[in-house]
């Protein structure tokens, strides 16, 4: 299971408080919105900073991403698995020596996150997949079948063409 650190709750992003959770019915007069929608703040790639440990770090992120993966996307808490995303940009941005040895780990556990149905989840492994492109240079080479395939498909879907566009 994924757990968010507390040091995660910088990067701007509202989290519904639990007592706020509840189940959307067709006759719920409260939009998505007021339930359990909220908006994500976009981190740019400026805005990333080193983590104090990034070997527990991308522990984490792995599990987190990983435990997804295997639940087969099934009560996906899309909060902790933005943040598990963020990390790994943290991660990709700042500490490319401690990435490079588990990146073929990372990048099996990331991968499917390009197919989620939360578009802020998409559009930031996206991002996070374009970083590691610019940082990681070489080292991503042998995991390129498994990074250009999720990309290519979004790429090609034309329902989301901001996300479409990112991918591009």
């Amino acid at each position: 299971q994924c757990n968010t650190p507390e040091s995660h709750l910088d990067y701007g992003i509202w989290t519904p408080k639990e007592s706020n959770r509840r189940t959307v019915s067709r006759s719920d007069s409260r939009s998505l919105l007021e339930t359990n929608a909220h908006p994500v703040a976009e981190v740019s790639t400026e805005e990333l900073t080193p983590v104090d440990n990034p070997d527990s770090e991308l522990r984490s992120c792995i599990g987190c991403l990983a435990s997804i993966v295997a639940s087969k996307h099934t009560k996906v808490k899309w909060e902790e698995q933005f943040h598990a995303i963020t990390t790994a940009r943290q991660l990709a941005m700042h500490h490319q020596e401690v990435i490079t040895p588990q990146l073929h780990a990372l990048i099996l556990a990331l991968a499917p996150s390009v197919e989620s149905l939360r578009s802020s989840v998409v559009k930031n492994a996206i991002v996070c997949f374009g970083e590691m492109f610019v940082s990681l240079e070489r080292a991503l080479d042998p995991e390129l079948e498994y990074v250009i395939t999720p990309l290519v498909k979004k790429a090609g879907e034309v329902s989301n063409q901001f996300l479409s566009a990112e991918a591009d």
